[in-house]
């Protein structure tokens, strides 16, 4: 049996042509001769079985070979993803930026990391379309698996990331705007805390809180807005960070805006009482 296909098909080629003559030459219904083909039909058989088992082997053999060298071509693809996987994650987890120019910096930062993670997705696609052509197997789905999973989460979080950030950019130039606007009036109504005895006075004063007033209420919808947005913020900062109960930055934020709306509505409340 150690023999190659070829060379066993040739022997049982010889014998059978061996028995055939054999039976030929002897008496019909020959008991001895019957037996002969009874015992050849077997021996057929039973290298049959064992060519079937053989190949069987190879192709586990084969098999297993074909799944090892997958597993072995994506582990360290799967390697470097991860790596790519806890920069972003770490990038969630750092406070959030008070400044514009910050925000900018951080935008072309995340950039260059998309266009760098972006080459490792030939190898994914080329990952994906060799593990549809393999069987199901323990050994290479726990593997592939873990990939794929990895290389959503990844741009799962860099779009999460992004989104933070166009939604923190929008809050601080608000910010910023808010701390002009209500300075600027502040200032005016300084001007204005002592209404004077001369009537052309105390009319040019009075016209010009009117002004003030009706820009007030313009700007007041802003501040409105202003509250809606940072609590945008949080919510994505929170769905960012799912392993923390608490986040101090959004918090300080938070509280910078609710003091700016607490002046700004100072502001409506110091011209109604003049």
């Amino acid at each position: 049996c150690s023999k190659d296909p070829a060379q066993r098909e040739a022997i049982l080629s010889a014998l059978s042509n061996d028995i055939d003559k054999v039976v030929s030459e002897s008496a019909p219904g020959d008991r001895k001769s019957q037996q002969l083909l009874d015992e050849f039909a077997d021996l057929k058989r039973q290298f049959a079985e064992y060519e079937a088992r053989r190949k069987a082997e190879s192709d586990a053999v084969a098999l297993q070979k074909l799944l090892d060298a997958f597993v072995d071509s994506i582990s360290g693809l799967l390697a470097k993803l991860q790596e790519k996987e806890r920069l972003i994650s770490k990038k969630l987890q750092e406070p959030i930026p008070r400044k514009v120019d910050q925000i900018k910096t951080l935008v072309l930062e995340h950039k260059d990391f998309e266009v760098d993670t972006r080459r490792y997705e030939p190898a994914v696609e080329k990952a994906k379309a060799e593990y549809a052509k393999l069987p199901k197997s323990p050994v290479t789905q726990p593997k592939y698996e873990a990939l794929i999973d990895c290389w959503n989460k990844i741009w799962s979080s860099s779009n999460v990331y992004i989104e933070r950030l166009k939604a923190l950019e929008i809050v601080l130039r608000d910010i910023d705007d808010a701390h002009r606007l209500i300075a600027g009036y502040e200032i005016k109504l300084s001007r204005a805390a002592d209404m004077p005895a001369e009537l052309e006075q105390a009319r040019a004063i009075f016209e010009e809180l009117k002004s003030i007033h009706g820009e007030v209420q313009r700007h007041s919808a802003s501040f409105d807005k202003l509250l809606s947005n940072v609590s945008k913020v949080r919510r994505l900062v929170e769905r960012s960070r799912l392993q923390q109960s608490s986040n101090a930055d959004i918090d300080r934020l938070e509280e910078e805006v609710k003091a700016l709306h607490k002046r700004w509505d100072n502001i409506g409340v110091q011209i109604a009482d003049r």
